[in-house]
């Protein structure tokens, strides 16, 4: 009811409706994304890139499918000139948001992850995790 209640397109309805059923979005879920207007964003949003050159076809489709234009991460209490570092205190405090802006699959595994590399220590800044991929922000 509520994807037929705000959404007026029905190649944008139909969307959502697939997306929530394979995404499994409960009530509160759709109705944030349905606002963030995740649809513009994410199959209108002219995404820029260079995948067509640098990747393999089938890979190419599939990356410029997961990307959404922007991100809408919502963090209030940021300054406009920030350090790296309150940005993510910042995510980590609204990392359930980040989650759902990032899609499917994602886990958060942690922030200043540490790994050794031979004999050098680095610091991950945020860590996710996803069933087919891993993420690095750094």
């Amino acid at each position: 009811m509520l994807i037929l209640d705000k959404i007026k397109n029905e190649s944008e309805r139909i969307w959502y409706m697939k997306q929530t059923l394979s995404n499994g979005w409960s009530y509160d879920i759709l109705a944030f994304q349905i606002k963030s207007d995740l649809y513009s964003r994410q199959v209108l949003g002219n995404k820029l890139n260079n995948f067509n050159s640098s990747l393999p076809s089938f890979q190419s489709d599939l990356t410029k499918d997961m990307m959404k234009d922007p991100y809408i991460l919502n963090l209030t209490g940021l300054k406009q000139n920030y350090i790296e570092t309150e940005l993510e205190n910042v995510m980590v405090e609204k990392i359930k948001t980040v989650l759902l802006e990032l899609g499917t699959g994602f886990s958060f595994v942690g922030n200043q992850y540490k790994i050794e590399v031979g004999n050098k220590e680095y610091f991950i800044d945020l860590l996710f995790y996803h069933t087919n991929y891993i993420v690095i922000l750094l």
